[in-house]
């Protein structure tokens, strides 16, 4: 748990989570709030109260048991990028509430996700602090909206979630639409450029995508051969 940000600058890399969330079900593997900003001096040794950004990458997190999603950003989180990992189970992907801002997630993979890999709720941003998620695999066990924001939400000084470039993969290979339209007519229009939906892919290709990924080899022969290869091996 990261709370309240302090400031930030982190760096969570190289993790391997599983069975966590055993007793309750409003966060994930890894969970953040920002609640209380604090004044810092970590940049040039001036006073701010703006935290540096944190980075979460090359991390495989296992969201069983009753994760609500793999990286809870949960209460005003803000200025967190989050690529390069692979999330596997859980619900959703990236979260935004209560007025959280300045979450980009991209480059990651979310294998078997229950519901919307992009949620917000009470969380609007300004201009240049939107929530972003692209260049990412999102594997759905549904086909639900594979986003779901506030879209009364992107007028004036406010701006919607960016969305472009990720491969989302259902059952049937359809995914539902939001905001008015259907998942061909937004990517059609240029709110979500380059994003597809296909029908699931092979195990066999999904298990090469998460290899290289996260730099395993190729081939997993025993489960000892890499500290990561459990997962890897007994699927």
């Amino acid at each position: 748990n990261l709370n309240d940000g302090f400031g930030g600058g982190n760096v969570f890399e190289g993790n391997l989570l599983a069975a966590t969330v055993m007793e309750t079900g409003d966060h994930g593997p890894f969970n953040s709030w920002d609640r209380q900003p604090f004044a810092h001096e970590m940049k040039n040794g001036v006073p701010v109260m703006q935290k540096e950004w944190d980075t979460i990458r090359h991390n495989l997190f296992m969201g069983n048991y009753y994760s609500q999603e793999a990286v809870d950003n949960d209460d005003g989180s803000a200025f967190f990028e989050t690529h390069d990992n692979v999330f596997v189970y859980g619900q959703t992907g990236l979260k935004s509430d209560f007025f959280g801002h300045s979450n980009v997630q991209h480059n990651n993979i979310y294998a078997f996700i229950t519901r919307p890999a992009l949620v917000t709720a009470k969380a609007w941003q300004r201009k240049g602090e939107a929530l972003q998620l692209f260049n990412s695999t999102i594997v759905m066990t549904t086909t639900l909206n594979y986003a779901k924001y506030d879209c009364g939400r992107c007028t004036g000084g406010l701006q919607c979630p960016v969305l472009h470039d990720n491969a989302i993969y259902t059952p049937t290979g359809e995914s539902s639409g939001f905001c008015g339209m259907t998942f061909a007519e937004r990517v059609a229009s240029g709110l979500d450029p380059g994003s597809s939906v296909s029908k699931w892919p092979a195990a066999s290709n999904l298990l090469a995508k998460i290899r290289a990924l996260l730099e395993l080899p190729a081939e997993v022969s025993q489960v000892e051969t890499h500290p990561h290869s459990t997962f890897l091996a007994q699927t």
